[in-house]
Order: C-alpha cells, then structure tokens, then sequence
C-alpha cells in the first residue's frame, strides 16, 4: 500500500510534465529505451515493474499533448491506409480484450497495450523535426549512446558469468556461452534481457549506414565506424543469430536497392558503405576474435536456424484450427499477462491458449483468423509505404534513412512486435518516416555531401522540388497559428 501511495502521485507527475512538450518527451523514452533495463536491474530493482511503465505513462502525455493541441496533421496523400488499417486493428484488439476466454479484462488491456501503445508515434514523427539537418543532428547525437552501452556489453562478456553485472530483470536467469573449458556470458548490455539488447544492435546498423554517407567530419566518420565495430562485436557476444543474420540481410539489401538507382551519387555511396562495412567487419574480427569464435560455436551446434525462421511464416498454418475466428484474447499468450494475473491475483484463463513460440503463431492465438490477417495486412503496408517513400524522396539522406526503415520493416516481418517493448517503439518511430520525410525533403534546406572524403552540393530549390512557390502547409501551420511554442 505504501508503494502505491507513491507510485500515484508519481505516475501523474510524469504525466504532467510529459504533456508540457511533446518532443522532448518522445526524444527522452528514446534514450529511456535504452536506461530502463540498466534501472530495473541495478538501479531500482524493488521499482522494477514501475520503471517499466514510465516510458509509457510519458508517452501518454505526449499523445495527450500533441493531439489536444490540434497538431495531428492529416496524413500525407497516398497513406490514407495506414489510419483506415491501425483504426480496423485497434476496433478487432479492443473487441479481444473482453474475450471471455481471457477470464480478465487486465490482462486484456495489457495486451492491446503490447500491440498498440506505440502507434501514436507513428502519426506524431511528421511534425517531430522541423528540418533535416535537425534530424541528422539527432541520429548522430542518439547513435553516442553505441559507446557506453556497447562497452558495458563487453566487459559484461568478459565478467564472470554468475557476476551481478551479467544479471537479467528476472532474478537468477542468466544464460552463457560454452566453448570447451570457456564460459562467457551472453550479454545484455543496459537491457533487462538479450532480446532487448539484440533489437538495439540491430537497429543502429540500419541507421549507421545512411549516416556513413553524408560526408562527415572526420571526427564523426571515425566515431561512426567505431560504433559500427562495437556494434558487430556485441553482435558476436550476445550469441544471438537473430541480429547477426537480420544485419547481414539488411547490408546485402541496402546495397542491392540502393544500386537500383543507378546513379553516380548511389555508386559512390555503395562504395562508402562497402568499405564502412570492412573496416567494421575487420575491426570486430581483429578486436574480438573469441566472441566471433564463441558466437560461431553456438551458431552452428544450436538447433536449426532455419527450422526457426521457416517457423514464423509456417507456424500459423498450424495453428489455425486451435485459433478458431474469435482467438483467446489479447495478451493471452504474452509472457507479461501470466506476470500480471500472479502478481494482482487475478483468476487464470477460462481457456488456455496451445503453447507457441514464436510471435506470428501467438498472435494468430490472441486474435484470431480475422484479427490476424488485419495486424499483418497493417505490417505490410506499412513496408509498402516505407519502400514507395524511399522512391519518391530526392534527397539522397532522406532516401536512405527511408530505405533502411523499409529493410528494418520487412526483414523483421516474422519477428517480435508485441513481444519486444523495445522494437515495438523504434517500428512506429521508423514507420512515421512515411510521414516525416517526404515533408522535410520539401522544405528544400538540403546540403549534404556524400561519400567518404568527397563532398557535394545537393540543395533542393522549391520549384525544383515541385512546389512553386506553396509554402509547406504544415510548417506553415505550425508557425502562424497557435501561440503554444512548447510543443
């Protein structure tokens, strides 16, 4: 109860000032991402399942701030299907959360929390810069927290296993790697778990690249290959294929379609991103070699990685006839739903769901045949979305970064949405991309160089970019209308 007493006045603290400026907010669950875990394990251990919430709480704010305010911009023509998509998903996930085989509508509010909290963002990225070397500015500056989180990963790998830095959110779970006499740890980094960490590791690849290719000071350009290294190393010493595999595929499919251009800019930039990918893949090799041979070790004495992949397109097959139409409820098979009925006391499913491993045959479980195909016709719309919007920008910044977020999309189709908290805020942040940069490529303040050590004009006139003389109408909106600057 005295708990409670403080985790109320707390909760609508950070509510209240959330809602005082919505960027900020969004930038800082961004950066809390990637602390929360490094706080629930170490920091506030008793606090732990609080501290899991903040990030959402904060963002409440936010949506509650941008949307009352009147800056929810109608979405760019052509991606009308986003909303009419998200609003079909959101009736079938909010119909599911009274699913009688639940047996508790909490723990149905916890599961549509897991599939749609995060898709506000989605629509709130097209105002959330006001300009692209905005955007850059921010990527560069957010891609700085590579360095500590990685060097943490690294001594974590070579700290006992049983060590209170290798230590998971859920007490005595530890997982290591063995290879003859050696043990190490599989590394979490700041994250509560491998999964978390593995995201994150992901994720800065596909933005490391396009960032590779502006030209950058040479501090930057030796900052940037230095985090590419760390991120390939704890790539190796998380264990983890997934990551390993997911950014093998990306940097093959960022170079094919970006040769699909066939201009002298795209040429140049397949050049810089073959050399950035070397140096990094030599330097991970060179820096830590027993990490490579460890990962190596697992990777190929483990169960079938193919078996496992196969199983996120085919396991749903499977599963059809114990879906049925209506499914067992949102939050029926996450893990977080058995956590919440045991911790509130709360009764057990009127019916159990089958087990299921992976994500799409779990979904399929919470929300049935129907509920199924609308959550994944959204999903693949919105890599359809990503990809046209990588078409159709001129910048050649902005393309890329639309173009990674079409990879990051579509290689992790069959992978953890719902599941993963921490991928489930980095997709809408990428998938308002569709939003977000056609806007900025716009606004015509573009001067980039590309390549490594050449450097190039690239200024967008308006008329060049089609636009006349029309003002952009929601940066326009933005300055002449309310008087509210704390957005």
């Amino acid at each position: 109860m005295n708990l409670l007493y403080i985790a109320v006045p707390g909760a609508i603290f950070l509510f209240a000032l959330s809602y005082l400026n919505w960027r900020r907010t969004v930038k800082a669950v961004l950066i809390l991402v990637v602390a929360e875990g490094a706080i629930r394990k170490w920091i506030l251990p008793q606090a732990s399942d609080f501290i899991y919430l903040v990030k959402d709480l904060a963002l409440l704010g936010a949506y509650a701030r941008y949307f009352y305010s009147g800056n929810d911009s109608k979405p760019a023509e052509g991606f009308r299907g986003v909303k009419t998509l998200l609003s079909i998903a959101t009736v079938i996930i909010g119909i599911q959360i009274f699913n009688l085989n639940l047996g508790s509508v909490t723990v149905g509010v916890f599961g549509f929390k897991a599939y749609l909290l995060y898709a506000p963002l989605c629509f709130m990225m097209r105002d959330m810069f006001q300009s692209t070397e905005e955007l850059k500015s921010f990527l560069e500056r957010y891609l700085l927290l590579i360095i500590p989180v990685c060097l943490l990963g690294i001594v974590q790998y070579y700290s006992p296993i049983d060590s209170p830095i290798n230590s998971y959110v859920t007490e005595g779970d530890v997982v290591g790697i063995s290879l003859g006499d050696l043990q190490r740890a599989r590394i979490t980094g700041t994250f509560s778990y491998i999964t978390g960490h593995a995201t994150y590791l992901f994720l800065c690849m596909a933005l490391l690249f396009p960032l590779l290719t502006t030209g950058p000071k040479k501090i930057w350009l030796i900052l940037f290959l230095g985090e590419l290294t760390l991120v390939v190393g704890n790539i190796f010493m998380t264990g983890s294929r997934a990551p390993a595999f997911s950014g093998l595929l990306f940097f093959a499919g960022f170079l094919f379609f970006n040769q699909m251009s066939k201009g002298r800019q795209e040429r140049s930039t397949s050049t810089t991103l073959i050399i950035a990918g070397a140096l990094g893949a030599i330097g991970s090799l060179y820096w830590f070699g027993e990490a490579y041979e460890t990962f190596l070790y697992r990777a190929t004495t483990s169960d079938s990685a193919s078996e496992r992949i196969a199983g996120g397109y085919l396991d749903p097959f499977s599963l059809l006839e114990d879906a049925g139409f209506g499914g067992y409820g949102s939050g029926s098979t996450h893990p977080g739903g058995m956590v919440i009925r045991q911790q509130l006391g709360l009764p057990g499913p009127n019916l159990a769901p089958p087990d299921a491993e992976i994500e799409t045959g779990r979904v399929l479980l919470e929300l049935g045949v129907i509920g199924f195909a609308v959550w994944y016709a959204l999903r693949f719309y919105l890599i359809w979305a990503l990809w046209r919007t990588s078409r159709q920008l001129k910048t050649p910044f902005l393309r890329l970064l639309a173009l990674s977020a079409f990879l990051t999309h579509a290689i992790q189709i069959s992978n953890q949405l719902v599941l993963n908290a921490t991928f489930g805020v980095y997709f809408w942040f990428l998938a308002g991309f569709i939003f977000l940069l056609p806007r900025l490529d716009s606004i015509g303040e573009h001067k980039f160089s590309y390549g490594l050590g050449f450097r190039h004009s690239n200024y967008l006139k308006p008329e060049q970019a089609g636009l006349a003389q029309r003002p952009d109408p929601v940066h326009f909106r933005l300055t002449q209308t309310s008087g509210d600057k704390s957005n």
